[in-house]
């Protein structure tokens, strides 16, 4: 695949994985907030 795709494709999944990321840790913060 072009050059171009690739870092098309990597600008979607890093801001994605990185939301992510930050969803789990705020689930984990709350529930360790809460316990």
């Amino acid at each position: 695949p072009p050059k171009k795709w690739n870092r098309r494709r990597y600008s979607i999944l890093l801001p994605l994985a990185y939301t992510l990321r930050n969803q789990i840790l705020a689930a984990t913060e709350t529930t360790s907030y809460y316990r």
